[in-house]
């Protein structure tokens, strides 16, 4: 067992033990921190000073180690994600892309590829959330390698913040999606 002490609160965190090395990776408030097992504690290869919301894994490439997502925290009409690569602990951007929605809570690679990924996102479609009687409606949607919107579900019903999206390729090499929010479950099959 590894600790390690953050002096911000953690946005989100995951785990990329794909390699030879494995790489916890951490996004705070303002930095996403690359870090690695080092005996009974987390040491900090590397960081970036930028704000990720949620932070994923994909293969944006052919090569079969994956990249870093990170959806950067944005206000506007639009949201920012930024793809890195790993190089031994250090990340770098690869490219970054602008996508048409706002509000992504939770997002995730297409399991139905495993080279040049797609990925969907629950996200909010209109941000009324500060309006007590006009609740935030949340939706899955398809984005593209290219960052354009594919295809996007109806609103969901009582739909929260966090929704424990999860995503696998079945027997026939369909996606399945399955997702909750507070008082229903959805398991949805292609």
């Amino acid at each position: 067992i590894a600790t390690r002490t953050l002096s911000t609160y953690v946005n989100d965190w995951l785990i990329d033990d794909a390699g030879a090395i494995s790489y916890v990776y951490v996004s705070q408030y303002n930095r996403i921190s690359v870090l690695t097992q080092n005996t009974n504690a987390f040491a900090e290869l590397s960081f970036l000073d930028v704000n990720c919301r949620r932070i994923f894994l994909l293969n944006d490439d052919t090569v079969p180690q994956a990249e870093l997502g990170c959806v950067e925290d944005s206000y506007g009409d639009d949201s920012t994600i930024n793809i890195y690569n790993n190089d031994g602990g250090t990340l770098t951007l690869k490219r970054q892309m602008t996508l048409p929605i706002t509000g992504i809570d939770e997002v995730i690679a297409d399991p139905t590829s495993t080279n040049e990924q797609s990925f969907l996102v629950y996200f909010t479609v209109n941000d009324q959330s500060f309006s007590y009687n006009s609740p935030a409606t949340r939706s899955i949607g398809y984005i593209s390698r290219d960052g354009k919107l594919i295809w996007r579900s109806a609103g969901l019903l009582n739909a929260t913040q966090d929704a424990n999206l999860r995503a696998k390729q079945n027997a026939s090499g369909k996606l399945e999606l399955i997702f909750n929010n507070f008082t229903i479950g959805y398991w949805v099959k292609q």
